[in-house]
């Protein structure tokens, strides 16, 4: 499995593992340590992706590292959005209301430890198969998942101390509050790295005129809760990372964040990666300028914004909206870009045309929760899609038709999914990764079977019609993973006369038990 693929699920599973609420939810709930261990194990996985690449094509057991290691991340992909959910559930509920039942919580716990302890197995194994680090990766790996949104101890800041002690003198924040209280703390990492956690103010001050952060690269602004607008961050002619988070009382971002008059020519010259999160009053973005640097956008709960045209950012390859009023404007987007994921956008009903059809570059397309989508424009995916995932879009039409066109189609998943109702037979034959996951429609597949000679992984979960599997399993050589979980289904009767090409099965699942005892026989 390619690391591109790996990379694409590996990093929001990160991301994920740094959001604020969902920890707290996972502190209330008991399970906060084994999350800090998945973020662990992780994070010391990914720093030998590489090598694991390179090795994979002449080690068979390093290839197998890999498919058990995709697995593990979507299963943990699962769990993950079950508990966010549940997060979002207890943010939106009342006190009385927001308990989660405790045969709920035995089984998040069941499913979260068993997970936990692949994490560890897996990372061990890296170090039997030899994986090394590369040189140069660690840095990078650490800086892009750092959890800002935490709290930290003012022990462990570290730089200079002149740049910490301008921060508290900009922000009138003496440095008693700031080895003491739990707000109105501020972080700092040698001038070049900074996290605002909980100021109390209504503004933020203006920090053009302090030399202290012409050198500043990366910027969260957590919890200021009372602040009603943003300074010029624009003016900061190195910052690359912007983080707004937990700005309640934000209700519209104009020219003050870009600055009237730049003196390097274009506000935000170096900015690569902005991310806005729980804004929940904000409903006003001005997008006047260019931002040609710009390759990372993340909107996540901001229920009442109504998104601009994203054209002013030709650079921009990563794009993703979770929780947000109004997309329709934001989906006119460049060209440029290469990964959109789409989560709990209930007022989205379609797809606008050319989204999909004109983006040649679209490599990752994922949608999921948005209760009212019904339709995508019409034509074909792009043929540069790898990666297709829908999830929980009950109202959507089935797309099949549009499954022709990507020739590179690598992944595809459907969840709740209910208008799929059978899969075209013409699917691209490159595909390696096929899940099927509570979609109550579908009965059958192909006739002439799953036309897929690359396929490695086949998970089938809870289809309550499906009567029967691919009449061609035998042909399917190259498969090392089936899970199969449904009552009463039909095996072809040769379905594993093949076998003894497949290097290991690892999962397969009936409940059916006079089915599950033929298997075994014929194994």
């Amino acid at each position: 499995m390619g690391e591109s693929l790996l990379a694409a699920y590996l990093q929001p599973l990160l991301d994920k593992l740094a959001s604020g609420p969902l920890m707290n939810f996972a502190r209330q709930m008991g399970f906060h340590s084994d999350l800090r261990e998945w973020r662990s194990k992780l994070r010391q996985i990914k720093l030998v992706l590489g090598d694991a690449e390179e090795k994979q094509m002449n080690d068979i057991e390093v290839k197998r590292w890999l498919d058990e290691l995709l697995v593990l991340a979507y299963d943990a992909d699962d769990v993950l959005e079950e508990l966010d959910h549940e997060a979002l559930q207890l943010h939106n509920k009342s006190s009385s209301d927001s308990a989660t039942s405790s045969s709920q919580v035995q089984d998040l716990l069941a499913q979260i430890q068993e997970i936990t302890t692949r994490f560890v197995d897996i990372e061990e194994e890296k170090r039997d198969l030899g994986l090394k680090e590369r040189p140069g990766v660690r840095s990078r790996i650490i800086n892009k998942s750092l959890p800002t949104s935490s709290l930290v101890d003012s022990s462990q800041i570290v730089g200079r101390e002149g740049h910490i002690e301008a921060i508290l003198k900009l922000l009138d924040i003496s440095a008693t509050t700031k080895a003491g209280a739990n707000e109105n703390r501020v972080f700092g990492m040698g001038g070049w790295r900074s996290v605002i956690n909980g100021y109390g103010g209504v503004t933020l001050p203006n920090w053009m005129g302090d030399s202290s952060y012409s050198k500043l690269v990366k910027l969260s602004l957590v919890d200021c809760k009372s602040c009603k607008s943003l300074p010029s961050l624009g003016q900061l002619p190195l910052l690359e990372e912007v983080k707004i988070e937990r700005m309640l009382e934000i209700e519209a971002i104009g020219m003050e964040l870009y600055g009237e008059a730049s003196p390097h020519g274009r506000p935000f010259p170096s900015l690569k990666t902005l991310e806005f999160e729980n804004m929940p009053k904000w409903v006003n973005w001005s997008l006047p300028v260019i931002i040609t640097s710009l390759l990372h956008l993340k909107l996540g709960y901001c229920p009442e914004l109504v998104v601009p045209e994203l054209s002013v950012l030709p650079s921009l390859r990563e794009l993703r909206f979770r929780g947000v009023k109004d997309i329709s404007n934001g989906l006119h987007c460049p060209t440029s870009l290469t990964e959109l994921y789409i989560d709990w956008c209930k007022n989205l009903r379609t797809l606008p045309d050319g989204i999909i059809s004109s983006n040649s570059k679209l490599q990752v397309l994922e949608i999921k929760d948005c209760e009212s989508l019904e339709s995508f424009p019409s034509g074909v995916l792009p043929t540069t899609l790898k990666i297709l995932s829908i999830r929980n879009c009950r109202k959507l039409e089935w797309i099949g038709e549009m499954l022709l066109g990507p020739a590179s189609l690598d992944y595809i998943g459907f969840w709740d999914y209910p208008n799929l109702r059978s899969l075209p037979e013409c699917l691209c034959t490159n595909l390696t990764f096929l899940m099927i996951d509570r979609c109550e429609s579908i009965e059958s597949f192909p006739e002439i079977g799953l036309p897929f000679s690359n396929l490695t992984h086949l998970r089938i979960r809870d289809c309550e019609n499906l009567k029967y599997l691919p009449s061609n399993l035998r042909k399917l050589t190259s498969l090392r993973d089936l899970h199969v979980a449904r009552d009463r289904l039909s095996l072809p009767a040769d379905a594993f006369s093949n076998f003894s090409a497949i290097e290991g099965l690892f999962a397969f699942l009936l409940s059916n038990r006079a089915d599950f005892e033929d298997l075994e026989w014929q194994l």
